[in-house]
């Protein structure tokens, strides 16, 4: 059901924290988790050394603990809980819910399948990267998957090391660009190589199709120039101090680095089938 604040008030910059956020997470909580607060109390002292009151009753312990608790507690309670009912039907509401509220309450996070919470760009941001981690479940993609996701890893650091982002999202294009082109480990991702090795690819797998193929050839163009950006990145700059890029630029750079790897990957999957 859409609410009026939904409708009409104008969301501003997601935030770290809010006290509706933190409301709601105890109510529902307090109604749904009855019968498994005993051993979650125990787990958020033992696993994550939370501040969380002794109290007379567990529901008034949780009510002060989601209401003055730091932040990354609160967050990584989360986590805690959705282990302490890991199977049960209630693991799932719990996730969706808690999902629901990052978006209603415009925070800055986002939780995944297993009650991990990450920080949150935006929804495309989010679901450019699954789209691409679907494309890499072959065994034959292992070290193209593991450079790509520690690239996400790196954005859900505080702070973002967006620095190492760049990179690791460029090492996984690199790979593919090997297993494409069938070069040695020496060889290296450059905006020449770009053109003189993957232009025959897509010049192969679209033959019978001119448009596609001229089409094709401009995206190589433009690969090749996110390769030469993210080269400034890439290597020591002259300075005493590290740059890190801006985060609006690695999203950006992250974005266009995930449409390539899918792309890639499927030209990849093309050349093996002709």
């Amino acid at each position: 059901m859409t609410r009026f604040s939904q409708l009409y008030i104008e969301k501003e910059k997601p935030a770290p924290d809010s006290d509706r956020f933190r409301r709601r997470l105890e109510a529902f909580f307090n109604k749904h988790f009855d019968s498994y607060m005993a051993d979650i109390f125990s787990k958020i002292k033992i696993d994550i050394g939370a501040d969380i009151p002794d109290m007379s009753y567990y529901s008034d312990s949780f009510e002060s603990f989601f209401e003055s608790a730091e932040i990354r507690d609160v967050l990584d309670s989360i986590t805690v809980i959705t282990e302490a009912v890991k199977g049960e039907g209630i693991a799932r509401r719990w996730l969706d819910f808690v999902e629901k509220i990052f978006r209603e309450e415009n925070l800055e996070y986002t939780v995944d399948q297993a009650g991990i919470v990450h920080f949150f760009i935006d929804k495309e941001f989010e679901e450019n990267k699954l789209s691409t981690l679907a494309c890499l479940n072959a065994p034959k993609y292992n070290a193209v998957r593991n450079e790509f996701e520690e690239a996400y890893k790196s954005l859900d650091l505080d702070p973002p090391d967006t620095k190492e982002s760049i990179r690791r999202i460029f090492e996984s294009l690199e790979i593919i660009y090997k297993l494409i082109t069938n070069r040695s480990g020496n060889s290296r991702l450059a905006a020449r190589s770009v053109q003189s090795d993957i232009v025959p690819v897509v010049t192969q797998m679209y033959e019978n199709d001119e448009t596609a193929m001229k089409a094709a050839t401009g995206i190589v163009k433009s690969f090749g120039e996110w390769v030469t950006s993210a080269h400034w990145y890439r290597h020591g700059q002259n300075t005493e101090e590290p740059i890190n890029p801006p985060l609006e630029l690695t999203v950006v750079f992250i974005s266009n680095g995930s449409s390539y790897l899918r792309w890639l990957v499927e030209l990849d999957q093309l050349k093996a089938q002709s």
